[in-house]
């Protein structure tokens, strides 16, 4: 290129200039930096969408379902002790894991690497119901030890089975929901002789928790803890009906779910 003829560099060519009209568009819509304001403006949309979403009230532009989890609100989560620790594990019919949790200082949660974990092979997921609660908690009483001995042993668990979350005196409870003949109708997990356990009997954490102490008879359990292993789920048309119908033959009840297209889907 001859001299004199170079091109003029564009306003704003610099890509570290992020100044301008630009910068304001990509923050509007979410894609570059906020400031307070337009964080605060954002999260109260959003969670306009949500409530509309789930009580199907103004204009539902965001398509959700409850999944039934306990939130874990500010003013509990600031009673636990920095430092606490709990043993947390994953079960969901096809692979378990144990980790350990801790809180730190400041208020965050770190996780370990698991410390166990194991698949069970599909020839293997049609048990008794003990030995399906033994296949959960064998695991976490092999890591007691790590806690401290003198404080109760507080146990997490992650479960990727249909199920309702409860609460109770000492957590969360985990209700599966199986049919009579204890099909889970996840992974091919079968409780053979769900129809012969008690209903009283039936709750998760707290057999759970028996089986724990049980196998580590020093050992003082504290707080019982289940959740989902989906936090929360947001729903296109087909979606929708995919999981209303899931939730039907689960026997579940709920809410009409209008959906995008117009059309009502009931269970």
């Amino acid at each position: 290129m001859k001299r004199g003829t170079e091109r003029q560099q564009p306003e704003h060519s610099n890509p570290r200039d992020i100044n301008g009209p630009l910068k304001r568009a990509a923050a509007d819509i979410g894609l570059g930096p906020m400031d307070t304001n337009q964080t605060l403006e954002h999260f109260y949309n959003f969670k306009t969408q949500l409530r509309n979403g789930l009580h199907q009230e103004g204009d539902p532009r965001l398509q959700a379902i409850r999944t039934r989890i306990q939130p874990v609100s500010l003013d509990v989560w600031s009673q636990v002790p920095s430092g606490e620790r709990a043993l947390v594990g994953e079960f969901g019919g096809e692979n378990i894991k144990v980790r350990l949790a801790q809180k730190g200082f400041d208020g965050l949660v770190t996780v370990s690497e698991p410390l166990y974990s194991d698949t069970i092979p599909r020839d293997q997921r049609q048990v008794p119901f003990d030995t399906f609660i033994n296949r959960i908690a064998s695991p976490l009483a092999e890591h007691v030890g790590l806690l401290d001995k003198e404080r109760p042993v507080n146990i997490g668990l992650s479960v990727g089975l249909p199920h309702e979350n409860r609460r109770t005196d000492t957590g969360i409870e985990v209700h599966l929901q199986p049919t009579e003949d204890g099909d889970i109708k996840t992974k091919e997990n079968v409780i053979v002789d769900w129809a012969n356990i008690p209903p009283q009997e039936r709750e998760i954490m707290q057999a759970v928790g028996k089986r724990v102490a049980t196998l580590r008879p020093r050992s003082r359990i504290g707080a019982l803890v289940g959740a989902n292993d989906t936090p929360g789920v947001a729903l296109d048309t087909g979606a929708a009906e995919s999981a209303l119908g899931q939730m039907k033959a689960l026997g579940q009840k709920g809410k009409v779910l209008k959906c995008r297209r117009r059309r009502r889907y009931r269970n």
